[in-house]
């Protein structure tokens, strides 16, 4: 299915911020937990798209197979600009899942590269590891330190162990 209803076409660059043709195109409508820009279309039963899809859709994107980009592509809409909210079509490129992980391990954007706090399943501050190790350092049992800061033990000595490094 292709999204040809002008309504939704006239929405979406209603909430592009439009720079020089060489400049991210910011999504500035709603973004979704991840950062993404999602616009909804087909009515008050329809769905909602990442804005980047639609543009890809939009601005007739080829997919490595040769054919157009369609909403139900099995293919990913991929930035060459690792900006989650650019919708510009120059900054856009069809791919699969290997190539996305690639592009993420090369722009050390990946979640297996974050360390700390920074890490999408942190449950500790920056502060708090450091406190952590202050504790481990003066001697105070692991089993009391994992439950002050509610991790386990293996935890509480993975972090000690990685500020050693």
């Amino acid at each position: 299915m292709a999204i040809n209803d002008p309504t939704v076409i006239d929405r979406f660059w209603s909430m592009v911020s439009v720079a020089d043709t060489q400049d991210c195109w910011e999504w500035t409508g709603h973004l979704d937990e991840k950062g993404y820009g999602r616009i909804k279309y087909g009515g008050k039963k329809g769905r909602a798209i990442r804005s980047h899809r639609l543009s890809a859709m939009i601005h007739q994107l080829r997919c490595p197979d040769e054919t157009s980009f369609q909403i139900e592509s099995k293919w990913l809409v991929l930035h060459k600009c690792n900006n989650r909210k650019c919708v510009n079509p120059t900054h856009l490129y069809i791919g699969n899942q290997k190539s996305n992980v690639k592009d993420a391990l090369i722009a050390q954007t990946h979640n297996c590269l974050k360390k700390g706090s920074t890490h999408h399943c942190s449950k500790l501050s920056d502060k708090e590891r450091e406190e952590i190790v202050a504790f481990r350092r003066n001697g105070v049992i692991l089993r009391v330190i994992a439950d002050t800061y509610d991790i386990s033990e293996s935890s509480v000595s993975r972090i000690f162990y990685n500020a050693q490094d």
